[in-house]
């Protein structure tokens, strides 16, 4: 094989394995951003929080405390369970990891409910690993089309653009961001 020979495979592999890659990049860089900032918000769930003042009667006995919630807050599933965590507070425990707290002094019901983020979650669930399985095999794939992508991309431009001038620079300026990094932190 001759030198434009290897130039143009090389261009078509790496024109081709770019698109391969698209959806990954995509993934990864959205959950990429998320988990990155997981200390400023829950990238995987989002909470719905309620407040409602409420009448209450003093016959009232659990089960009708429980009514009173599932009434208010429109709650059609049975209560898993629920337990007074002091005499004052009643915690009611609904499916789908929603929780009504029942303040019996300020006659107050409290409403948490988690909802998970749908697509982000998913991503989030990849992008750290939690399938495991074949999921590895093709995260590992995806790996190794970047490291093609990166060191095919070293060839792809001859001259001044390419990475004997400015691409070269850009290398060396992408590379020295993630060492000055390890240089400062590890």
């Amino acid at each position: 094989m001759n030198k434009k020979s290897l130039f143009l495979l090389n261009r078509a592999l790496h024109r081709d394995i770019g698109y391969l890659s698209i959806g990954f990049t995509i993934l990864f860089a959205l959950s990429g951003l998320a988990l990155n900032h997981r200390d400023d918000w829950n990238p995987n769930y989002s909470f719905v929080h309620k407040k409602e003042k409420i009448q209450i009667d003093k016959s009232f006995q659990d089960n009708d405390y429980i009514e009173k919630a599932k009434e208010v807050f429109h709650i059609q599933e049975k209560e898993k369970g629920a337990f007074w965590s002091s005499p004052n507070q009643l915690k009611i425990f609904f499916p789908h990891d929603t929780t009504v707290t029942l303040m019996k002094d300020q006659k107050t019901l409290f409403y948490e409910s988690l909802k998970p983020r749908l697509f982000l979650r998913a991503f989030n669930g990849l992008h750290v690993n939690e399938v495991k399985s074949y999921w590895i095999v093709a995260s590992d794939i995806y790996s190794i089309f970047l490291l093609y992508l990166a060191l095919s991309a070293i060839f792809m431009i001859k001259g001044s653009k390419g990475i004997k001038g400015r691409g070269g620079i850009l290398a060396l300026v992408g590379l020295s961001v993630p060492l000055f990094f390890i240089w400062n932190f590890f």
